[in-house]
């Protein structure tokens, strides 16, 4: 269906639905209000009547659904007010750690309506739903929540006739405030005498500062948006930490905890409070492998170690805080990279597949905690075909498990080349039956499955973070898996993962006390040491589609708003379906007529970025005066335009280089990181001579630069930039970090121009640049990748095929990059071109890999077609 059909049918489904919104069908909805701590300047606000007041009559309704983030925080929840002063207030206090309250306050006087909000109802994501009615005429309050009716009819409400209703901070002349409650809201409805609805604003927008009123036409702004939206698609970092290489993590989501066990310690991390808690154990953990799997029991309390096959699984005894005994030995596994499940059911142990000596395994092994062995278990059934990898999850009937994926082949033998596979069995451990469920053919990119979970909803699906094969530095996605038929969808935007076959590692659960899903990401961290990323992403994820949909109306659980909207629709639809062939009928032909105009016009005009503030098409050039470049060739411009690059020593540009590079931060680089660097094998006061004469020069050389400062404060060097002066690097670190800002045309330009110049300090060959290097350019290629997605592919194909080009001058077996650049020379109608760099990335593919790249040419036609 074209867009102007779409709309329109979108428009009759708005009218459809108007007064018949309810809380559990928008999922994704919802702003996230930014309270204290933050600057009052970076609070949120929600202004709904920022164009025009609100005129009651008689009598009035306001509802709303609305979540605690933070349960600590006191805050109004909304004000309404006019300009009589007349005020009508609801604000959240927190009473105690384990109760808070609502109260009602008008014209400055508290109502008899006090709501109690227990501490299980404190939890973010947990949606609850509020209703007022306000009567002017009997001055009486009712108010509906969970199911409990609160009334005072003893309220002064006489006057109120024109209302400003504000949501969190507000900056009226007579009731401002910045108190906010850290919260979130969604669905706000104003009703009339008769309680039809005459505003509704879902807040399901994902970018900007408006909500759109889906009844009354009343749009709202908002100053400082968290659009929830967003948090379902992209994942959000929480927290990271360090612990030994041989460590691990277990989930518990019965008591809301990630558990990260080290040799001597567990470290307890509660989601709900982003809080760590560190336990010594009374004795040390019996094995020390960098890639061991680890499960937690809660009626139990035991966390279980799994190593390799046929080692023993260790058990840790939360209850008297001590590892059982136990041996190991690194020499006899039999197997790697196999799959180990626990099952609840007959609380037992199990491994299924593997790879060793090059070949891959289908065998499940079942582990006897009495006699500390594993055996095999035959199946009955289909046949697993052998690999590595393997995603298993349980279902919600108990002994039954889902395997999805994994990494092998029918032969199990590496030499006969191994690949990707998707298909999806159902294990049945109380029957010991194996069934085959379907397998997918065309999948349009490879992933191998580390880390899956499932979720209770009415369709099942199973989901699982996966990356891309053959890439050390490449990137997680979440993917919804359909258990019915052989289907799946990437439902979240990427997460940097570094792969070492030993010490990397993605775990994924799914915690239904916050609705949400928990990826914490294992990567070697140097030394014998590993480093622990936390991310989350909301429930239920979305696809990048989601964000870009003009009129998101009724969103509910993946798999059965479908069905429900046919069935409200088809109620309707004899009265419409005539009505509608006809307009759509007359709309097509006018369309055809238009698009071909457009498309015309826009393959000679549109070349650059939808996103842009800037239409001046003026040649863009970097600046050649003041200026300091790292990318290519390591060049600095003084204030007259003057090269003097080549007065900068080797120890003088590393000096300088470290000071940029490592101390632009408020903590800087210290003294003796710098002597670490510079001057190793000097005594301190050897070193302390030799940096302070260093430094001098330094200064001296930039005397001719302006907006350039080397600043030493507490033992510490920073180098202090202004705007009078141009770093390509800085340029570049203000757009990676901090929330996605769209870009100017001479932002985007100006981007490109940077990276054509040559590779990041290119000349510069240290060992402490080479971890910074990886870091800052794996940041820049996650932020180039969120650039083209910013973009209409279909307006924007020259933006995205520029784009495309420069990563893969970096990174020239980039595949992502690739397919973007493949389908943007389509969408400019340049097959030929599109052919040749197929061709070319191919062969380049098959050489370095030794398989054949997974999609053919005329793959990337038909989605163009």
């Amino acid at each position: 269906m074209n867009s102007q059909s779409g709309i329109i049918l979108g428009l009759i489904l708005l009218f459809l639905f108007a007064n018949k919104t309810s809380s559990q069908n928008l999922f994704h909805s919802g702003l996230l209000f930014t309270a204290a701590p933050n600057p009052k300047e970076q609070r949120t606000s929600l202004d709904l009547t920022f164009n025009s007041a609100v005129t009651t009559r008689y009598k009035f309704s306001l509802e709303f659904d609305f979540a605690i983030w933070n349960r600590d925080q006191f805050g109004y929840i909304f004000r309404l007010f006019d300009k009589e002063h007349h005020n009508i207030d609801l604000v959240y206090i927190p009473e105690s750690s384990t109760l808070a309250v609502l109260k009602l306050v008008v014209n400055e006087q508290l109502t008899t309506i006090n709501i109690p909000l227990a501490e299980n109802k404190l939890v973010r994501n947990n949606w609850l739903h509020l209703s007022l009615t306000f009567d002017l005429a009997l001055g009486k309050v009712d108010c509906s929540f969970e199911k409990q009716i609160f009334t005072d009819d003893h309220v002064v409400l006489n006057g109120f006739r024109k209302l400003n209703i504000c949501f969190g901070a507000n900056r009226s002349v007579n009731f401002p405030t910045t108190d906010v409650p850290r919260m979130a809201i969604r669905n706000i409805r104003i009703g009339d005498y008769n309680n039809k609805s005459r505003h509704n604003w879902l807040l399901n927008e994902s970018d900007g500062d408006k909500a759109s009123d889906l009844v009354g036409n009343l749009t709202a702004h908002t100053t400082n948006p968290n659009w929830l939206l967003n948090s379902h698609y992209f994942w959000t970092k929480k927290d990271e930490l360090k612990l030994e290489a041989s460590s691990g993590i277990a989930f518990d989501t019965v008591q809301n905890r990630i558990l990260f066990i080290g040799k001597h310690k567990i470290v307890s991390y509660d989601i709900i409070n982003s809080n760590f808690e560190e336990q010594k154990v009374n004795n040390y953990k019996p094995s020390n492998l960098q890639s061991e799997t680890y499960f937690y029991s809660f009626p139990e309390k035991k966390i279980f170690c799994f190593s390799t096959i046929p080692n023993n699984i260790h058990v840790y005894n939360e209850n008297n805080n001590e590892w059982g005994k136990g041996t190991f030995n690194s020499e006899t596994s039999k197997a790697v990279n196999s799959t180990f499940f626990l099952n609840d059911q007959d609380k037992s142990a199990y491994s299924l597949g593997g790879y060793h000596n090059y070949k891959y395994y289908d065998y499940l092994m079942c582990y006897s905690f009495p006699e500390r062995s594993w055996k095999e278990v035959i199946l009955n059934g289909d046949k697993l075909v052998p690999r590595s990898y393997a995603a298993v999850a349980k279902t919600k009937n108990p002994g039954e498990f889902l395997i999805f994926g994994g990494y092998g082949n029918a032969s199990g033998q590496q030499e006969l080349g191994p690949q990707c596979l998707y298909d999806l069995y159902r294990l049945n451990l109380n029957d010991l039956t194996l069934e085959k469920k379907w397998n997918m053919e065309n999948v349009s990119e490879n992933f191998i499955p580390m880390g899956s979970t499932t979720v209770p909803e009415q369709t099942p699906a199973l989901y699982v973070l996966g990356f891309p094969p053959f890439l050390n530095g490449t990137y997680l996605k979440l993917y919804r898996i359909s258990v019915q038929k052989p289907e799946y969808s990437a439902v979240s935007d990427t997460m940097h993962f570094y792969f070492d076959e030993k010490r990397s590692k993605a775990s994924l659960s799914f915690f239904n006390k916050t609705k949400e899903f928990f990826a914490v990401i294992k990567t070697p961290a140097g030394g014998d040491s590993t480093s622990y990323k936390i991310f989350t992403l909301n429930y239920p994820p979305v696809n990048r589609s989601m964000l870009s949909i003009t009129f998101k109306t009724v969103l509910s659980n993946p798999g059965n708003w479908i069905t429900k909207v046919i069935w409200m629709v088809g109620g309707f639809s004899l009265v419409f379906i005539y009505l509608l062939i006809f307009l759509l009928r007359k709309l097509h032909m006018a369309e055809e007529s238009l698009e071909d105009d457009n498309r015309l016009n826009f393959l000679v005009t549109d070349k650059i970025p939808r996103r842009t503030e800037n239409p001046d098409k003026r040649v863009v050039e970097l600046p050649r005066r003041n200026a300091i470049y790292l990318f290519g060739e390591f060049r600095v411009y003084d204030n007259d335009g003057l090269e003097i690059s080549n007065r900068f020593t080797t120890k003088l540009r590393q000096l300088f280089l470290s000071i940029l590079l490592l101390g632009t931060d408020d903590k800087g680089i210290t003294n003796e990181k710098l002597n670490g660097i510079h001057w190793t094998y000097h005594t301190p006061e050897s070193a302390k001579n030799n940096r302070n004469v260093s430094v001098k020069k330094l200064r001296d050389l930039m005397v001719n630069l302006k907006g350039i400062q080397v600043i030493h404060t507490n033992g510490s060097w920073t180098l202090k930039f202004s705007k009078e002066i141009f770093c390509d690097y800085q340029f570049l670190l203000k757009k990676i970090k901090g929330n996605f800002q769209p870009l100017t045309r001479e932002e985007f330009e100006k981007i490109l121009l940077i990276l054509a110049q040559g590779i990041f300090v290119e000349d510069e060959r240290s060992p402490w640049l080479d971890p910074f290097n990886s870091h800052f350019l794996t940041s820049l290629l996650n932020y180039l990748f969120l650039l083209a997605d910013s973009f209409e592919k279909e307006k924007n194909p020259e933006a995205i095929y520029r784009l495309a080009d420069i990563i893969l001058k970096s990174d020239p077996l980039n595949e992502e990059a690739f397919k973007l650049k493949i389908e943007a020379l389509i969408q400019l109608k340049n097959h030929n071109q599109a052919f040749f760099e197929y061709t070319y990335f191919t062969k380049g593919y098959e050489k370095m890999y030794g398989i054949q790249f997974p999609l053919s040419f005329k793959s990337f036609i038909k989605k163009e077609e």
